[in-house]
């Protein structure tokens, strides 16, 4: 077994100027699943494996929020979340999780990204009354 310098979920840019690829410079990839037997990668949305040796670790970008969860679309069209969904810590995380229950469920699953939180005001509770 190879040894990658990657790992799946990694956001990956091409590293330096290439015309053989379909990728742009800059462009940010991330990576899906890794070969048992080379050094290729495979990236989210292209099927052929890619030598490691042409990418680097993109910029990291600091996001407030990193929730994301799979909400299914019913038969209807109309989107049904579970009422306990499973939390993904990144959008690649969330992205294999959709596409393998899709293979494995049928129907269609959306990645939902949480991007601002709101809470409503603290609940005071009287406890006890003072006179």
């Amino acid at each position: 077994m190879s040894e990658h310098k990657f790992k799946v979920g990694d956001k990956i840019v091409i590293d330096g100027p290439q015309t053989d690829t379909p990728f742009k410079e800059g462009q940010v990839l991330t990576v899906e699943r890794l070969s048992d037997q080379t050094c290729c990668i495979y990236v989210v949305g292209y099927t052929t494996g890619l030598s490691h040796l042409r990418f680097k670790l993109a910029p990291k970008v600091v996001s407030k929020f990193g929730k994301y969860i799979l909400i299914l679309e019913d038969h209807k069209g109309v989107l049904a979340p579970s009422l306990s969904p499973r939390v993904y810590p990144s959008e690649a995380a969330a992205q294999v999780a959709g596409r393998a229950m899709a293979q494995k469920h049928g129907g269609v699953f959306y990645v939902f990204k949480a991007t601002h939180k709101y809470t409503g005001p603290q609940q005071v509770n009287v406890v006890e009354e003072v006179l």
